[in-house]
């Protein structure tokens, strides 16, 4: 598997997001990698969205806010 490239946006909006949760920052690799190692846990059915928004610091909601903003499904359809 290969590290996604974030953007700025997406990066800042991570930041934000985990540091509504008390999370401490992760680095844009880092957070790359996990974020793409929870999406394929995802959307291959072996975790719920919530279950990777969880692995990632943040709420559902906030994994949602950065998966449209990367263009990435989150339902089938």
């Amino acid at each position: 598997m290969s590290v996604i490239t974030i953007s700025n946006d997406v990066y800042a909006q991570f930041i934000k997001a985990r540091a509504r949760q008390h999370q401490p920052a992760l680095s844009r690799e880092e957070f790359a990698a996990q974020l793409e190692q929870a999406y394929h846990e995802f959307w291959n059915g072996n975790c719920s969205l919530g279950q990777a928004a969880r692995q990632l610091g943040l709420d559902k909601v906030q994994l949602i806010d950065i998966l449209d903003m990367l263009g990435w499904k989150v339902a089938n359809g």
